[in-house]
């Protein structure tokens, strides 16, 4: 009986200890303000428009305009960048607080790395919060959180998350307007296209022009304009690789490679494309030179990179634009005449 009376006895302790816990952490939850830990934006297609900003770069602004999300009021957005923005300022929740003896020294490591973002609709702004560095354990960011009605800052950052994902979040909030950059270069459909020009400068005799007269029929010419006879079926294969071909990364004003271009480089390969209106876009390629470093690093005698081009482009401002492409994606459409001839 008396053991029985010490395991009922154990028991209430071990219940009133953890009524006594969950109390407590009741209690400390309930002292946040929870108007300081709503990171989230619920409605994220009410947004419109997007400030992100740190010290280091020129602040990034994407809006919604009729046209798309727009970047800095100049390119198309890279969509999956943007898709992957969008998910994590509705996803992101608060982990824990930092604790107090912490809060000063994340606080002061924020002050000079954060990122600041914000959110309007309508030229309303909708949330304002700072997204700082990474946990030690790389699984959690810091925020804090901007009072838009005191017009001030709390007090208390936070660490946040997104439940079911493991890592950080700041390297989704993107400060650089060339990450931003839609990639798209040439995006066309056979309906819509009436002739593809592509032009070799140092050997023009392998040149060649396709010509889509109508639904039913193509014909293809080379050199001077030279009718031949051609492979139906290799054609309109041929066709199909211009419907998606996306450069890399786009050059920056400020390169030392897009001076030298533009100073002493001259294309091996012009491409045109002119479409159903009569409008026609250009595209010039150039070599990409080697890095000495590399070529001695693999013992190759090689003039030019064998896996990069550079080409030249106008942009959504019809403005000219040079970017970086791969001869992975880029290499299928640098075809001579011989290419079309029938077997």
């Amino acid at each position: 009986m008396k053991k029985n009376n010490l395991i009922m006895l154990s028991i209430l302790i071990s219940l009133s200890i953890l009524a006594l816990i969950i109390f407590f952490k009741k209690t400390n939850y309930n002292t946040i303000n929870k108007d300081e830990i709503n990171f989230a934006v619920e409605d994220t297609a009410a947004i419109d428009k997007i400030f992100i900003a740190n010290k280091n770069n020129e602040p990034v602004i994407l809006e919604r305009l009729a046209r798309g999300w727009v970047v800095n009021c100049k390119y198309n957005c890279f969509q999956s960048p943007l898709n992957l923005l969008l998910y994590t300022i509705k996803a992101v929740k608060v982990k824990s607080p930092v604790p107090k003896s912490q809060t000063n020294h994340v606080l002061k490591v924020m002050s000079s790395q954060a990122i600041k973002i914000e959110f309007y609709n309508k030229k309303n702004k909708i949330k304002e919060y700072y997204v700082g560095h990474t946990t030690q354990d790389y699984l959690g960011t810091y925020m804090l959180l901007h009072n838009t009605d005191d017009n001030k800052n709390y007090d208390t950052p936070y660490i946040t998350h997104i439940p079911g994902f493991e890592g950080f979040l700041n390297t989704r909030y993107i400060t650089n307007e060339a990450d931003w950059r839609d990639r798209t270069l040439i995006s066309i459909k056979p309906p819509q296209t009436q002739s593809i020009k592509l032009f070799y400068l140092q050997s023009p005799d392998s040149s060649f022009q396709i010509n889509l007269v109508d639904a039913k029929k193509i014909t293809v010419t080379k050199g001077k304009n030279i009718n031949m006879l051609f492979d139906d079926i290799k054609t309109k294969r041929y066709l199909t690789y211009f419907m998606d071909l996306n450069f890399e990364y786009p050059l920056e004003h400020k390169s030392k490679d897009l001076d030298s271009l533009k100073k002493f480089a001259k294309p091996f390969a012009t491409l045109q494309i002119t479409d159903i209106q009569n409008k026609t876009k250009q595209f010039d390629f150039y070599y990409k030179q080697i890095n000495v470093k590399d070529t001695m690093l693999f013992t190759l005698n090689k003039k030019h990179d064998s896996e990069r081009l550079y080409v030249k482009f106008k942009n959504e401002l019809n403005q000219e634009d040079y970017a970086v492409i791969q001869y992975y994606s880029f290499g299928k459409i640098f075809q001579s005449y011989r290419y079309f001839l029938t077997k």
